[in-house]
């Protein structure tokens, strides 16, 4: 849409986005049913056209720093056009520069040798959002009242483990132009889906994220609109229900051994543009030092892939007796939250407060 240009020249001199013949129709049915469209697309092409620089990276799936900038400052300017949000403190966040040199996902994933010359890492600017005293990075606040989906393009510059730096994505850049917290869900990949399934499974257990909340934004890739699944997820507020899952509290760490139930599908290698991922476990028959556990069953999470290589959880199967270092979702959801993951199709387990793993010894 951005860059036609390096698919033929046709479009070398193209000035608008090129885009889908049904979306003015789109944007016109949500408008009508309330839903306020925010597309950067003009003001990317339009800094394109000045700049003459490229708005994505060269060798990766997502936008420059200075487009996802762009993309933040529109969209203040958008949400103060249109959405009349209370005034809140200042929290005073500051701007961090740095630099970065790093490849891309798309020549990560051809596997080429680590000498290669074809494809060259490239170096970006970025900001690092930082809370306002000391060094410690912006932080995602639950109480906020502006609540931010969003896939990739809001964890690349947030998330560490893609590889692009951490704490100046889109969302810190948005909180810190609108002088105000944002609360965040954010996951990669399936953006038609993933963070509203997160958000249903935090309502069904009790949690109501959407409690005080003026705004949600919903940032998801333009493609999702053609291709991705946009199956209906009731939001309902449920109680926490007295349950047989084991739920840790923050800071413990338990070794527990246990039968797999089941396991949450793990891409191939080589397959998706991410080079880590996460996946789900449901593991019975839990024990520890031996003894049954009153809570015999745990909806553990689990790395599955790192770099491109899958690791030893991700060949776990149904029937395997396992033992697992547990801690508490809440321990390393800041790390891990935002890292593609699949789930359990049994959604029975929505009502299960999950647990990190990481194995103790191979399945047996």
């Amino acid at each position: 849409m951005i860059h036609p240009e390096t698919l033929t020249r046709r479009y070398e001199h193209q000035r608008t986005a090129l885009q889908n013949p049904s979306y003015d129709h789109f944007k016109a049915e949500m408008e009508r049913n309330g839903v306020l469209i925010f597309d950067p697309a003009p003001a990317l092409m339009d800094a394109k056209s000045h700049s003459d620089r490229p708005q994505y990276l060269m060798t990766d799936t997502h936008w420059r720093p200075e487009a996802m900038a762009l993309a933040a400052e529109e969209l203040k300017k958008f949400i103060q056009k249109h959405v009349p949000l209370d005034a809140t403190p200042d929290p005073g966040y500051r701007m961090e520069a740095s630099e970065l040199v790093q490849l891309g996902d798309l020549a990560v994933m051809l596997d080429l040798p680590a000498n290669q010359r074809i494809y060259p890492r490239e170096k970006i600017s970025l900001w690092k959002v930082l809370e306002k005293e000391g060094r410690e990075p912006w932080k995602a606040q639950q109480a906020a009242d502006v609540l931010v989906l969003g896939d990739s393009f809001s964890n690349i510059y947030s998330l560490e483990a893609m590889g692009w730096g951490e704490a100046a994505g889109f969302v810190e850049q948005l909180s810190y132009r609108l002088k105000r917290p944002l609360d965040r869900i954010t996951r990669n990949d399936n953006g038609s889906y993933a963070t509203r399934e997160f958000l249903a499974g935090e309502m069904a257990r009790g949690r109501d994220r959407l409690a005080g909340k003026r705004l949600v934004i919903y940032q998801f890739a333009i493609r999702e609109l053609a291709v991705g699944d946009w199956k209906r997820i009731d939001l309902k507020l449920g109680a926490s229900p007295e349950t047989k899952y084991l739920a840790l509290p923050p800071g413990g760490e338990w070794i527990v051994r246990g039968r797999i139930e089941a396991v949450s599908a793990v891409p191939r290698p080589g397959t998706v543009p991410y080079k880590d991922h996460v996946m789900a476990i449901h593991m019975t028959d839990l024990q520890r030092d031996g003894r049954p556990l009153a809570e015999t069953d745990a909806v553990v999470y689990m790395k599955s892939m790192t770099d491109h290589l899958w690791t030893p959880a991700a060949r776990y199967r149904s029937g395997e007796t396992v033992e697992i270092r547990l801690r508490a979702w809440s321990d390393v959801a800041d790390r891990y939250e935002g890292i593609n993951r699949s789930e359990l199709d049994d959604a029975t387990h929505q009502f299960a407060e999950p647990c990190w793993g990481e194995a103790v010894q191979p399945s047996s």
